[in-house]
């Protein structure tokens, strides 16, 4: 069976929330069916083809012609963010089923909510709801997977250095993510350490952020780098995540695996999906919100009591996201009886269950 991926963006290159959603999608899939997987890249230079770990990635040079030469091998497409219209219309024009992967809402994207032979996937509960509002139809042919975490390997680093930890840590220093929030709250905390790590977003768009963190002493600002445990977890003593908007969360799941209390924004519908509404959180740009729940993680009993609790967190969700993906699966592949993978895609009536 060969699945074709089409985007702009993928795993290797760019180590963003959504690009790392897709990529450990794929690897699920593949483990799951022994596929081929290709990733298509449009590339305006030449084309280069390589493989990581395991998926076969092809950088084309853009044109009609090649585009059809692929989607005609494949027996099913995937796609995600703003190359997906494209791979909509193939998909109509070639009858090949398409998986669609729904990480964060998009206005552009709610007049294809009624294409039901698409499968949609939604990394939270909430992005759905956002859909189904903004396009004011029930939608169905879907199914919510949270983003994978590697629970079982983070959560060995646990109890890890734990007394070395002590920055309070910010990842991607951007508008949206709270960087405005964040210096504010360094500028008040001279004594406690600030560890800021530059994201997945443009460079332009952390600049002016990076500038007022460098001028502060107590900020220490790293790049992104692919030793996430040892280079930025096993120093966090906190996790601060004031954001605007979150889908889901990625850095929230990964820091509770490892028992790192995340104080969030508690008006970020995807974080609070993510942790819970029991979860420590301050409210948009109430500065002092925060400034209470840092505190309080002074006192050694309360930081045991949240670490656990997050710990605990992780366990459940594990549970969650493993029983979400083998509905996926079990929904739309089929084990016969020689053990080759056939397809249930041809379906007239496709799942859907209500929104609550």
């Amino acid at each position: 069976m060969k699945i074709l991926v089409v985007v702009e963006l993928y795993f290797h290159k760019n180590k963003s929330g959504g690009e790392a959603y897709l990529h450990h999608f794929l690897k699920k899939i593949k483990e799951y069916t022994e596929a081929t997987i290709n990733i298509l890249i449009p590339n305006k230079e030449e084309d280069k083809k390589y493989d990581f770990e395991g998926i076969i990635i092809n950088e084309v040079l853009e044109s009609d012609e090649e585009l059809d030469s692929y989607i005609l091998e494949a027996d099913i497409l995937v796609s995600q963010l703003m190359l997906s219209p494209t791979v909509i219309k193939y998909s109509d024009k070639y009858k090949k089923p398409l998986i669609w992967l729904l990480h964060g809402f998009f206005e552009g994207f709610t007049k294809f909510m009624k294409n039901n032979k698409i499968i949609k996937i939604f990394n939270s509960k909430n992005v759905l709801v956002d859909f189904s509002n903004k396009s004011n139809y029930n939608i169905q042919n879907y199914h919510i997977i949270y983003p994978f975490t590697d629970f079982d390997k983070l959560s060995k680093f646990k109890d890890k250095e734990i007394e070395r930890r002590e920055y309070i840590t910010f990842i991607n220093p951007v508008q949206n993510k709270g960087a405005e929030l964040v210096i504010q709250i360094a500028k008040k905390n001279l004594k406690r350490k600030f560890l800021i790590v530059e994201g997945g977003y443009s460079h332009q768009e952390q600049k002016q952020y990076l500038t007022e963190f460098r001028n502060l002493s107590n900020c220490h600002i790293i790049k992104n780098t692919n030793d996430i445990i040892n280079e930025i977890y096993l120093k966090s003593r906190i996790v601060l995540m004031p954001s605007k908007y979150e889908s889901y969360g990625m850095v929230a799941s990964e820091a509770s695996c490892l028992g790192i209390p995340v104080i969030i924004n508690r008006e970020a519908k995807g974080l609070n999906e993510n942790l819970g509404k029991l979860s420590l959180g301050g409210h948009d740009h109430d500065f002092k919100s925060y400034q209470r729940i840092i505190e309080s993680l002074d006192i050694f009993e309360n930081y045991f009591m949240w670490s656990h609790h997050y710990f605990d967190l992780s366990e459940e969700r594990k549970d969650e996201i493993e029983f979400q993906f083998e509905t996926f699966l079990e929904s739309h592949f089929t084990l016969s009886q020689n053990q080759t993978i056939n397809l249930k895609f041809e379906t007239d009536e496709p799942n859907s269950t209500p929104i609550d």
